[in-house]
């Protein structure tokens, strides 16, 4: 089974917070999800953000007056480690730079650097690049009349630590059985 970060924070949010419901998971897992109003708009910002001379990307216009941060390295670089004989685990990093992964998130809520750092997604990615860090790039994004404004960045700089990987590890644990006991896998 090929198991993508995505699906492990969402799992680890069901778990915690009741933040993503079971069939939500479940239609995700499956490839049955439809992205929601804010997925577009970060997808399209995601994609705007390394081309910010163009004003619309996917139907979405984006403005900011403020000074955009050159984000370096290669972008959209996937990887595939292997978990076992039956189990992989899907990481794609929005930049790679060294061993800093780079990750752009764009938020309609203020910046709460705990969010960023509760979350499994940087630590699955620096366990599955090797990196010794992750470095959010969070833009705050409000709906103008037409468009959205950037009003507010934020950099979060967050490194490994010793226990990362046996965490991880705990998580992807967790998520084959309930993918088990579900019948996903």
């Amino acid at each position: 089974m090929r198991i993508s970060a995505t699906w492990l924070e969402s799992f680890r949010l069901f778990q915690s917070e009741d933040y993503v419901e079971e069939g939500e998971l479940i239609a995700m897992i499956r490839g049955k999800s439809v992205p929601n109003e804010k997925m577009l708009v970060g997808t399209a910002f995601h994609k705007w953000i390394y081309t910010p001379t163009t004003q619309e990307v996917d139907g979405y216009e984006f403005e900011t007056s403020l000074k955009l941060p050159n984000i370096p390295g290669s972008q959209e670089v996937k990887t595939v480690l292997k978990l076992s004989s039956n189990h992989q685990l899907v990481c794609k990093a929005d930049s790679l730079h060294g061993y800093d992964v780079h990750e752009v998130k764009s938020t309609s809520s203020p910046f709460s650097s705990d969010k960023y750092a509760k979350s499994y997604q940087w630590r699955l990615y620096a366990m599955a690049f090797q990196a010794a860090r992750v470095i959010y790039h969070v833009f705050n994004l409000d709906f103008g009349t037409d468009k959205y404004f950037i009003t507010a960045y934020n950099d979060l700089q967050i490194p490994v630590y010793p226990d990362m990987v046996k965490d991880c590890h705990d998580l992807i644990e967790d998520f084959i059985h309930f993918c088990e006991r579900k019948g996903l896998c």
